[in-house]
């Protein structure tokens, strides 16, 4: 039952036990019920209210972050713009991004399933994510043993993982 079930349920009964001529030794009882019944709606309507302004101020709050952010991309455009010497740009505060590196040598994909493909002479292949992020891997097929890497083709996992 919900608080507003809960008052619209309870309140008929004080009203009713109210003066009833078959409940007069729980009058003390019924005067307690209708005390707590009228404390629950304002302390209800308290909530909701305060509840309505903290969704009003996290809005608020969320635009401001969003305002901030661009204030903050626009300065460092501009930041970039006057040098591009990481010194000089740390000697502002910022924070550089490391030079990516290679990924290396990925694990062998699980769950790997082949299935003819579409057009003659094609075959499609599926598995599980390797790395968070990526969405897209190069397979590769060699035509003999000693020649790894010839008739290269592109394939995508089975569940692309969603971008970090």
């Amino acid at each position: 039952m919900t608080i507003d079930d809960e008052i619209a349920h309870q309140g008929p009964i004080v009203t009713k036990m109210t003066g009833n001529s078959a409940f007069t030794t729980l009058a003390t009882k019924t005067t307690a019920l209708g005390t707590q019944v009228t404390a629950l709606s304002a302390t209800n309507a308290a909530y909701l209210a305060a509840a309505q302004t903290a969704s009003q101020m996290l809005t608020a709050r969320d635009n401001q972050r969003a305002a901030t952010e661009a204030a903050a991309r626009a300065l460092a455009v501009g930041a970039e713009a006057l040098t591009t010497d990481g010194a000089t740009l740390q000697s502002g505060g910022w924070e550089l991004q490391a030079a990516r590196a290679p990924v290396g040598q990925l694990p062998q994909p699980a769950n790997l399933v082949a299935t003819g493909g579409d057009l003659e002479g094609t075959v499609d292949l599926s598995w599980d994510a390797l790395r968070r992020g990526v969405q897209t891997y190069i397979a590769s097929k060699p035509s003999r043993p000693a020649d790894p890497g010839r008739n290269a083709t592109s394939a995508k996992p089975r569940a692309a993982p969603s971008p970090a």
